[in-house]
C-alpha cells in the first residue's frame, strides 16, 4: 500500500480560561480517474443501458427522462426502500481495484434515498461503504460521491442502484458515474470544519478511503506546529469515536 501525506485542517473551538483550537490531521491524495463504467450515466440517450424501473406493490411509480435527468414520480411509497428501484447491471469491477462512485440528485421536497454499488444477485453484497448508502436530498441539485475498493473477488455483473421507496416524493437523478481510481485516496466526511466540539464530549470522525491500509488521526492545539496522535485505524472501518481531551490554560 502507499503512504500519502497531505494535511487538511479542521478547527474545533473550545473555551476554558482562554480559547484554543483543535485540528485534525488526515492523509489525503488526489486520484486519477478512468472512463465511466456506467452506460449512459447522464441519461442523454434516454434509458439506454438502464433496467426498467422496478416497482413492487404496494408502491406506485413511473419514470421519465427530460434534459438528461431521470425523474421518478412516486405516488405510493411502498413499505421497503427497494420497492422503487432504478438500477443498471452488467458493470465489471476488478478485484483489489479502487473505484469512485458519484451522482447528482434532488427531490420535490426533502427526503432520503439509498444509492450503492453491489451484487446483482443474492446475497446482494454491497461494495460501497456501509456508512455511505443513505443520502439526504433537498430541492436543490447536489453532488454525492464515495470511494470503495473491491476486496471481494471481481464481479463482471455488478450493479448500481438507487432505492427510492418509503416516501411518496419525486426523485431526480443524473450524472451517475463509476470510475476506476489509479492512486490511493481518502475523503474525510466528518468533521466538515467549523464545528464547535466541547471538551469531554464524544464526537464521531468519519471517512471513506481506497487503496490504503490504515488511517492515522492526530490533533494540534498550536495551528499545526505540533501534533498529538489520536488513533490509527484500519482504513476500511470508516469511523472513530473521539473523546475530546481537556486542555487547561
Amino acid at each position: 500500500m502507499h503512504a500519502v501525506h497531505h494535511r487538511t485542517f479542521y478547527g474545533l473551538p473550545r473555551r476554558l480560561r482562554t480559547s484554543f483550537f483543535i485540528f485534525l490531521l488526515a492523509a489525503v491524495a488526489f486520484p486519477v480517474f478512468s472512463q465511466n463504467l456506467v452506460v449512459n450515466g447522464n441519461f442523454s440517450e434516454g434509458m439506454n443501458g438502464w433496467d426498467s424501473l422496478l416497482v413492487n406493490s404496494p408502491a406506485q411509480a413511473t419514470k421519465t427522462v427530460t434534459d438528461g435527468v431521470c425523474g421518478i414520480s412516486i405516488t405510493a411509497a411502498g413499505t421497503e426502500t427497494w420497492h422503487v428501484q432504478l438500477k443498471q447491471k452488467g458493470i465489471r469491477l476488478d478485484s483489489s481495484t479502487s473505484y469512485y462512485f458519484s451522482f447528482e440528485a434532488y427531490a420535490a421536497s426533502e427526503r432520503e434515498i439509498e444509492a450503492s454499488v453491489g451484487m446483482e444477485n443474492g446475497p446482494y453484497t454491497l461494495y460501497t461503504p456501509a456508512n455511505k448508502v443513505r443520502y439526504q436530498l433537498s430541492t436543490e441539485k447536489q453532488s454525492f460521491s464515495t470511494y470503495f475498493t473491491m476486496t471481494s473477488p471481481g464481479d463482471s455483473n455488478a450493479r448500481v442502484q438507487f432505492n427510492c421507496g418509503l416516501a411518496a416524493v419525486d426523485v431526480y437523478i443524473t450524472k451517475v458515474s463509476i470510475e476506476k481510481v489509479s492512486t490511493p485516496v481518502l475523503m474525510l466526511l466528518s468533521p466538515k470544519g467549523g464545528e464547535a466540539w466541547s471538551c469531554n464530549s464524544s464526537q464521531e470522525i468519519e471517512w471513506v478511503g481506497a487503496g490504503l491500509e490504515n488511517v492515522t488521526l492526530s490533533y494540534s492545539i498550536d495551528a499545526g506546529l505540533t501534533w498529538t496522535a489520536i488513533a490509527t485505524n484500519p482504513a476500511g472501518s470508516g469511523r472513530f469515536v473521539w473523546t475530546i481531551p481537556v486542555k487547561s490554560s
